[in-house]
């Protein structure tokens, strides 16, 4: 059973009828009439520090509200729960139109530049910049600070939100009197600078901020705008941001560098979650050259299971909860593979070998925080394969007694080539029989063969990359006892399938690997065999 969640699952619905849409470059964000201007900071009693990254950020991107109009805007923000659009009212900068006609950007409080859904009356920057910075509630933290939640769009664009890229705004414009306000409340808050060193000063580290934490911010506010549209299909907005963020994360790591920053061991950028943005900003630049290509159609099944394996980049399928896992097997694209059955297993694992292309599939570990991993296709490859062949033990267990374990793509591509080589002209039911005879095959793949033997006809196991879920298909009246899938091995075969039920249990029980506690795989196996063969565990106890 499922854990209720906000799960919101978009499809990607295909139509029938195609026309070729002009093939221009994908359209940029238009950028503040101001941007490149020079800019002396005003007066301020802000740390140096700050105001030199402040300096520094719209330098590399910061979107800069000078010469726009403040006024009250509609905008469209995404969300990583299937990465769906809100309409949201706010207020921010609104960039003068070009051609004179209805203005169609804004800048944002998040520091980004937004297409624009409408403009309406002046606001006033003032009231707002207040509202920001009004007293802390109860919990110590800002009113509407967002508590967990305020890594999403909302609560980047949003007037009353805090954070500290909103002081940096303020300051740009000139206002240091409500950048102070604003840096004061922070002061106010658990992050207040407190001495350090060997003697009683205020340094860098003392304030809890830093050039480094605020970039971060802002990659932050791109990488997840890039990735909720990147999600929803709206391609241009998420090239648009992820070449933005491609240029910011090259300055950020070169000024890290060259300003000391450490990059902690292991990690290739200053920024952590920046992992995945080279390889966004790759497959977007592939959709974008490919935007003007006509689906490709068949209708034998060769030119079907191509057209399929080309849509994976389409896989969409929403989070199951908290974390937010994805359970590929539901898409109806990895489904439709599946029903074309054997045919597709070739093709297949040539597509998990090889295809690097993105899904616009998301997971994470909690949505609030700083974290995404968009999945790939070859991952819906595998989903789709385990889903033809029934299972996901393709040989020998490693000593932790998974067959995946830390295997390279290529070699497990192998190894499941192998398998296919060795397996294909064996009925399905019989493949799992030979797995449960095999005694190098190890527990995780007796489990599983033992596992779809004693399946009910009435339920379905649906396959993900690296999870998988079963449901009930088909409702069976109180007593009924539905047929299991592996019935026809009940042909009088020597050994039982119930023998060797018996046979691994006992193996689990008394071998030396450890996959899980061997008791717990013997008790699995003992119950498997007791669905299978529930008068042969009586006689076995009596």
């Amino acid at each position: 059973m499922r854990t209720a969640a906000p799960l919101v699952i978009t499809l990607l619905i295909v139509s029938t009828a195609w026309v070729a849409p002009a093939l221009a470059e994908p359209p940029t964000l238009a950028t503040p009439p101001r941007q490149a201007e020079p800019w002396t900071p005003p007066e301020t009693s802000l740390p140096r520090f700050f105001v030199s990254a402040t300096a520094a950020l719209f330098d590399q991107g910061l979107a800069d509200p000078r010469g726009c109009e403040y006024r009250t805007i509609r905008i469209a923000i995404g969300s990583v729960w299937g990465g769906q659009t809100q309409e949201i009212a706010t207020s921010g900068w609104v960039l003068p139109a070009a051609d004179g006609g209805k203005p169609r950007h804004a800048v944002a409080w998040s520091g980004l530049v937004y297409p624009l859904i409408a403009a309406g009356e002046p606001a006033d920057l003032a009231a707002d910049a207040r509202a920001c910075i009004a007293p802390m509630d109860q919990r110590g933290s800002p009113r509407a600070f967002g508590g967990f939640r305020g890594n999403d769009a909302a609560s980047s664009v949003a007037v009353e939100s805090f954070h500290l890229i909103k002081v940096c705004l303020l300051l740009r414009l000139g206002r240091a009197d409500l950048a102070e306000a604003a840096w004061a409340v922070r002061l106010g808050r658990r992050e207040a600078p407190k001495p350090s060193g060997s003697k009683p000063k205020l340094d860098l580290n003392s304030y809890g901020v830093s050039y480094l934490s605020l970039a971060t911010d802002l990659a932050w506010y791109h990488f997840d705008r890039a990735v909720c549209a990147h999600m929803r299909g709206d391609d241009p907005l998420a090239l648009a941001d992820a070449r933005a963020l491609d240029a910011l994360g090259k300055a950020v790591d070169a000024k890290a560098e060259a300003m000391g920053f450490v990059r902690p061991q292991g990690r290739d950028r200053h920024i952590e979650f920046l992992g995945q943005a080279p390889e966004l900003l790759a497959d977007q630049e592939r959709r974008a050259r490919e935007r003007g290509e006509p689906p490709a159609r068949g209708k034998n099944p060769e030119d079907k299971v191509a057209a399929l394996i080309r849509k994976l980049d389409q896989v969409a399928v929403g989070q199951m909860g908290q974390p937010g896992g994805v359970i590929l097997g539901e898409s109806p694209i990895v489904k439709d593979l599946i029903a074309e059955g054997e045919a597709a297993v070739e093709p297949l694992i040539q597509a998990f070998r090889s295809d690097d292309r993105l899904t616009r599939s998301v997971g994470f570990g909690r949505d609030f925080h700083r974290n995404r991993m968009i999945l790939r296709v070859d991952q819906a490859a595998y989903a789709a394969l385990t889903g033809v062949l029934k299972s996901t033990n393709f040989g020998p267990s490693s000593p932790e007694g998974s067959n995946v374990g830390g295997m390279s793509r290529k070699a497990l591509a192998d190894q499941i080539q192998s398998y296919w080589d060795k397996n294909k002209s064996v009925p399905l039911v019989e493949r799992w029989y030979r797995t449960l005879a095999d005694d190098e095959a190890g527990n995780a793949a007796w489990l599983a063969a033992a596992g779809m033997i004693t399946q009910p006809m009435n339920v379905e196991t649906i396959f993900g990359a690296g999870a998988l879920i079963v449901t009930e298909r088909k409702k069976v009246k109180p007593g009924d006892r539905p047929p299991l899938r592996g019935e026809k091995l009940r042909d009088g075969r020597a050994p039982s399938v119930a023998d060797l039920m018996a046979r691994r249990a006992e193996s689990m029980r008394t071998g030396s690997e450890v996959r899980r506690s061997a008791s717990e795989d013997s008790a699995a196996m003992i119950r498997m065999r007791e669905v299978w063969d529930p008068t042969a565990v009586r006689g076995a106890k009596e």
